[in-house]
């Protein structure tokens, strides 16, 4: 099985896409901001992290000829986007894509897919100015397409929206797929139509709903106050409002954007899909608690007499209105406290909004104002709830604004897992795992909303397990069984005694069998019986051995090599290394064994040379080829 390799990995939208279609991290991950990869390594603790510029990087030195079998790249998109209005473009940015081509180059992954705004197929040259050349838009997307087809790439391109594949997103974005394996370019069917959409106001966290706008020691802005105005107006009184879940209330989504006329409402109602979100937090939640009239009577003043009270509660109540300022930059007041200064002028004006909801009459009595919250809109781009975006690896947390960029710079994960489940399921090896939390009541390691239990903890062993695996398939796989000095065995670190009827299997023993059922899985995964593996370590014992005298392993040029002579340059690292390779290894009695070992810019490396000075290898060969069908 080959690599999978995340370019511009940013926060890890794609990364966690790829994790949940096919159940397995990716291998590399590539970005040029320490802060975006702090957020990756978290959530992907296995993979290799390259902090460089993208053009720099030596990913064909990193992967040393091994097999790629997956690259996903949304290069920077900001220099392409709409959002930049009639702003110049970046240069630098928009030949972002060409860093593709250069590691699609060296590597030939057998699939690449890229994600980008739509607006990349009208990229072309720029002014001097920095401007668009009108009558030249598209000719650099055309050659970029050219050059990967050049490369013996088939190649499509669609534009998908987000919420179509059940992304409470309507995110519009650019996606192409190349292909070199001879396997045909799938596109994933729709899941979803704008009928049934996913509503993100499932994802608010209704517990919290603001302040009221009305009181404020600094009050709102006026463009924020035009704002709420609007939007009541459109998405309450225009439109079926949305009702909080407990019906106390009515809500909708303000966007912080400048409007493009009077009037105009920049937001949207909490029953559809949230629109794009970028790198900065311009979503408001406004909700306006209203209050119910009695059926269809019409009221009365509060200076008459109430009318007859019946025997059932929740007849009568009082509709509470607002006021408005009508100087400075006041937002108003509710009515059940004190009226502010009065002035010689009338600067007071009562407003009574009434509502009709589903033949109800109803009336705003407060409203209610905050920011949408990181972790609202992280599930509002589809990124699973265990995704951590709050902290670091050393538990060191994260800054809001820094949380919202690196969600709003992010692939949506839904649309990474539909493209990768539909054109690279072969590579599936299991489901993802859920990141464990700290469950700060009960001061204990859990899965997110999940219970502390023995089928979690054996999730959690089989998940740490996997993750050394790899290192100690490269060291001799160790004996699963012993025996005592009556010749008895039994399973290595667990008695037959400890597995009596009835008898609590202890922490240590409940470890001993997890290790002996995944290493019996790997062994019955390789399809050899006991007589084959004795055959295939004799056949490795014997097989292509190459005198030192002859020869050395071929070395690679390591990412350290450039910081050679630098002041960061330390003994750790090294220029150039060789793969693992197994050693013929000698001591000064004739005794020989075989290990494995690495060359370290034309030195042998190895566990057993360091510990005694005696040893010297004689001979090498290189490790066999894994297993393919």
């Amino acid at each position: 099985m080959g690599l999978i390799i995340d370019c511009f990995a940013g926060g890890g939208g794609a990364s966690v896409g790829i994790e949940m279609a096919l159940g397995r991290p990716v291998d590399i991950a590539v970005n040029h901001d320490p802060e975006a990869i702090r957020m990756h390594k978290v959530n992907h603790p296995d993979t290799l992290h390259l902090t460089e510029d993208i053009f720099k990087v030596d990913l064909k030195g990193i992967v040393k000829g091994r097999k790629v079998s997956l690259m996903w790249a949304s290069p920077d998109c900001t220099s392409h986007s709409k959002a930049k209005g009639g702003q110049p473009r970046l240069s630098g940015l928009r030949i972002l894509p060409w860093a593709v081509f250069k590691h699609a180059k060296e590597i030939l992954p057998e699939v690449i897919i890229m994600e980008n705004v739509e607006e990349i197929q009208q990229w072309g040259p720029l002014d001097e100015k920095g401007y668009i050349i009108p009558e030249r838009k598209g000719e650099d997307y055309k050659r970029f397409i050219t050059a990967m087809c050049s490369l013996g790439y088939r190649f499509d391109s669609r534009e998908l929206v987000a919420a179509d594949y059940g992304a409470p997103t309507t995110r519009k974005r650019w996606y192409a797929i190349f292909r070199r394996d001879e396997k045909e370019i799938v596109w994933p069917e729709k899941t979803r139509t704008k009928d049934n959409w996913e509503p993100c106001g499932k994802y608010i966290d209704w517990s919290d709903i603001g302040k009221s706008i009305f009181g404020r020691k600094k009050p709102l802005a006026a463009a924020t106050q035009k704002r709420i105005a609007n939007g009541i107006r459109k998405y309450i009184l225009e439109s079926e409002p949305y009702i909080v879940q407990d019906d106390r209330a009515v809500a909708f989504l303000i966007q912080y954007h400048g409007e493009q006329k009077a009037g105009e409402s920049r937001g949207q109602l909490l029953s559809e899909p949230i629109k794009t979100i970028d790198t900065s937090n311009r979503y408001g939640l406004v909700t306006a608690f209203i209050t119910k009239y009695y059926k269809s009577g019409i009221g009365q003043g509060c200076e008459d007499p109430i009318h007859t009270i019946t025997t059932s509660p929740g007849h009568f109540g009082l509709v509470s209105a607002f006021l408005v300022k009508y100087y400075g930059s006041g937002g108003g007041q509710t009515v059940d406290r004190p009226l502010d200064t009065i002035t010689t002028k009338d600067r007071f004006g009562l407003v009574n909004v009434a509502i009709d909801i589903k033949g109800e009459q109803y009336a705003i009595a407060d409203i209610f104002l905050r920011m949408l919250k990181p972790e609202e809109l992280k599930l509002m781009q589809g990124f699973p709830k265990d995704y951590i975006i709050n902290r670091d690896l050393e538990g060191k947390p994260y800054p809001i604004k820094e949380q919202v960029a690196r969600i709003g710079n992010s692939v949506v994960p839904i649309m990474a897992e539909a493209l990768v489940k539909a054109n690279c399921g072969y590579l599936k090896v299991g489901e993802r795992i859920p990141n464990l939390i700290i469950n700060d009541s009960e001061n204990q390691l859990q899965f997110l909303q999940l219970a502390w239990t023995g089928h979690y903890l054996w999730n959690i062993f089989l998940r740490d397990y996997h993750r050394t695996r790899q290192k100690e398939r490269e060291n001799h796989m160790e004996r699963l069984t012993e025996t005592d000095e009556h010749g008895n065995w039994s399973l290595k670190g667990l008695p037959w005694e400890g597995l009596n009827i009835c008898l609590p299997i202890e922490p240590e023993s409940y470890k001993a069998i997890c290790e002996a059922i995944c290493q019996l899985k790997d062994y019955e995964d390789t399809g050899l019986s006991p007589a084959g593996v004795k055959a295939l370590r004799h056949q490795q014992d014997s097989h292509c051995w190459i005198p030192v005298e002859k020869g050395m392993p071929e070395e690679y040029q390591t990412i350290f090599a450039k910081l050679k002579d630098t002041i960061k340059w330390s003994n750790s690292m090294f220029e150039k290394t060789s793969n693992k390779v197994n050693v013929t290894v000698e001591d000064d009695k004739g005794k020989k064994v075989v290990t494995h070992a690495c060359t370290i810019d034309g030195k042998w490396s190895c566990d057993l040379l360091r510990c005694n000075k005696t040893y010297h290898i004689t001979a090498w060969q290189p490790l066999p080829e894994p297993y393919k069908e």
